[in-house]
């Protein structure tokens, strides 16, 4: 039996609002929250403040001139022929203009699908000697006979689709985005470092940071689930779990150690309070203790309305 949630239940009066919330006092439990100042330090972050000037630009493509080059591929069709004299006797035949695939057919005894090897890059073909002769043909030409690892083969270049290079100017914002990530992750190591050390030397978080150049970051509440105290996600937090789990394993009023999360970040915390879990008070809970006795009595009412139909069709109603 669906329960409805339309069904009008009415209000609780005192005594059953105190009732209920007595035998659901764990419903209206409070997560433990805690109070944080937090450094991090992401590469992410560091990237939009590192410029790229041209000159690394223009060093960077050419040293990744493969990245942004597409090989040249052909579409290619082959003919394998059991011998050298049926091999010249073919490439004869294509020199006086007959079709290559009917060739193939009628001296190799091919069938169209193993003639047809598709569009492949030079590296693609494990034949080298077949490599050599297909790629070094204009399109539409055929190879003469080559003897490779298969036998006699004669190839033809139906297509060729040459290499190409993007320009710098097509990748520059994509290489930018690049360098700057990587020289801003040697950045948040050469940080970390540093601030470990100052930390390491007495200094507080903030005074480490000022020294540095780095923001502090200040959560007033925050539950391991990583909500406030309003159940609202803190967006300040980063999104690695060992950052909650550090939080809730390190000691009021002490620093965590410098901790890395993946993607090469970095981040130091302090537990500034510590707000122990408890019982709301129902005043607190009031509205919310209200909805869900309503939930429970709509429940009850459709627990019974099915006790009735059930009473009903073993009694020897019929179902429908």
């Amino acid at each position: 039996m669906p329960v409805d949630s339309t069904l009008d239940v009415g209000l609780p009066d005192e005594a059953e609002l105190e009732e209920f919330y007595a035998d659901n006092k764990e419903v209206f439990r409070a997560p433990e929250l805690r109070g944080l100042t937090f450094v991090l330090l992401s590469p992410a972050q560091l990237a939009a403040q590192t410029p790229v000037d041209d000159t690394e630009l223009a060093e960077a493509y050419n040293q990744r001139l493969d990245r942004f080059t597409t090989a040249e591929t052909r579409e290619l069709q082959q003919m394998l022929l059991p011998d050298q004299a049926t091999a010249d006797k073919a490439a004869a035949r294509l020199r006086d203009g007959a079709d290559f695939v009917e060739v193939a057919k009628e001296l190799g005894g091919m069938e169209e699908s193993a003639i047809n090897l598709g569009t492949l890059s030079r590296n693609a073909l494990p034949d080298a000697s077949m490599a050599d002769a297909a790629f070094a043909l204009s399109e539409g030409k055929s190879s003469d006979p080559v003897e490779g690892l298969f036998g006699w083969v004669i190839v033809k270049a139906v297509k060729v689709n040459p290499e190409v290079t993007l320009p710098l100017a097509d990748v520059k914002d994509q290489l930018a985005r690049e360098l700057a990530t990587e020289q801003a992750t040697d950045e948040a190591y050469r940080l970390s470092t540093e601030l470990d050390d100052a930390l390491g030397g007495g200094a507080s978080i903030e005074e480490a940071a000022a020294a540095l150049n780095l923001d502090v970051i200040k959560v007033d509440s925050v539950s391991r689930s990583g909500t406030d105290s309003d159940g609202n996600r803190v967006t300040s937090l980063p999104a690695d779990p060992l950052f909650l789990r550090t939080a809730f394993s390190t000691e009021s009023g002490l620093d965590s150690l410098v901790e890395q999360m993946d993607g090469n970040a970095f981040f130091v915390l302090r537990v500034d309070r510590v707000e122990e879990t408890r019982i709301r008070e129902l005043d607190e809970v009031r509205e919310r203790a209200v909805s869900l006795w309503q939930d429970d009595q709509r429940r009850e009412a459709a627990k019974a309305r099915a006790e009735k139909l059930a009473e009903a069709i073993n009694s020897g109603s019929d179902i429908a």
